[in-house]
């Protein structure tokens, strides 16, 4: 059996979705765009995000807002399948195409995430496999900003997951003085010269 087999009978219930602007400025000529996807349903949300490359895609995406009714589906494997049949585009195509796929994935993430928290379970147990802890290091040499995009920094419920706190305070100094052992998601970002 597939993982994505093993998920698609996940129950879902998607009562609506919000689109949260995240983009970075890095310098006056680029901007990353970044958009978050939040799915609620049953008390709960689950997030994805939107990485396509053009800011003008994202702002469009935004300004329209949430515009597609997402209600009906009743298994994570429906919801996968009706995002593949929508237009996630509406009113103009994106500026490559490629994008298509990002925004679906976004989305995608969002609707898992949801499905998972609804049925109170966590991706491994859902397809068979164990949980193992994830141990990193981002360094300055190597990362020049990280930004750990998980609500709740903190125990995550995987034992023996950690993040050494003095790379993620080199890293990230608005983090200065919180204590962190464990990280759920984490997302780490570099900024480049171009």
């Amino acid at each position: 059996m597939s993982a994505f087999e093993s998920i698609a009978d996940l129950p879902i219930a998607v009562e609506s979705y919000e689109l949260e602007a995240n983009d970075h400025e890095y310098s006056p000529e680029f901007t990353r765009g970044s958009t978050i996807i939040h799915l609620r349903g049953g008390g709960e949300e689950g997030i994805g995000e939107d990485v396509i490359y053009d800011v003008l895609d994202h702002i469009a995406h935004r300004d329209a807002g949430p515009v597609h009714d997402l209600s009906g589906p009743k298994t994570l494997g429906e919801l996968c399948e009706l995002l593949g049949e929508l237009d996630l585009f509406p009113g103009a195509p994106p500026v490559r195409d490629p994008s298509r796929h990002y925004r679906r994935w976004a989305y995608e993430s969002a609707a898992l995430d949801l499905a998972l928290r609804q049925a109170g379970k966590q991706l491994g147990e859902v397809v068979g496999r164990e949980l193992r802890p994830l141990n990193f290091k981002p360094t300055s040499s190597a990362i020049s900003m990280a930004k750990f995009s998980s609500y709740e920094v903190g125990s995550a419920g995987v034992p023996g997951a950690a993040c050494e706190p003095a790379a993620a305070l080199e890293c990230a100094p608005e983090w200065n003085g919180r204590e962190t052992t464990t990280v759920e998601i984490a997302c780490l970002k570099m900024s480049c010269s171009w």
